[in-house]
């Protein structure tokens, strides 16, 4: 049987990139529409899908619902995407910082690499 481990935290030199496309106008894919052979491990060598049963917001209810109507209208601005993810934290209870997410998407990325993350 797996047991659930303690995540892995990174020391505030360590440097992660997450590369993340999503197509808004495609459907949106709910835990219910999971292939059959879904192997949804929750351990230090996986990644927690948001859209996993296992996702639970802070008062128990589930994650996924959140994340959808959170992304429903993707966001258009820096300010947008923050709020986004403000939110996204308050509905888990996280207490992960968004000042290097702010930093790099305000001074780190230029205009040109903005308008492509925001689409």
């Amino acid at each position: 049987e797996e047991t659930e481990e303690e995540e892995p935290r990174l020391d505030d030199d360590a440097a992660a990139q997450v590369e993340f496309e999503a197509d808004f106008a495609s459907t949106v894919p709910t835990p219910s529409s999971l292939p059959a052979d879904y192997d949804d491990r929750w351990d230090r060598s996986h990644v927690r899908l948001p859209c996993s049963p296992r996702a639970r917001c802070a008062d128990g209810a589930p994650l996924w619902p959140v994340v959808v109507r959170a992304l429903s209208r993707p966001p258009a601005a820096v300010d947008a995407l923050l709020e986004t993810m403000a939110t996204l934290r308050r509905a888990v209870g996280g207490e992960w910082g968004l000042g290097r997410l702010q930093a790099l998407l305000g001074s780190v990325l230029d205009d040109a690499g903005r308008a492509e993350l925001l689409g």
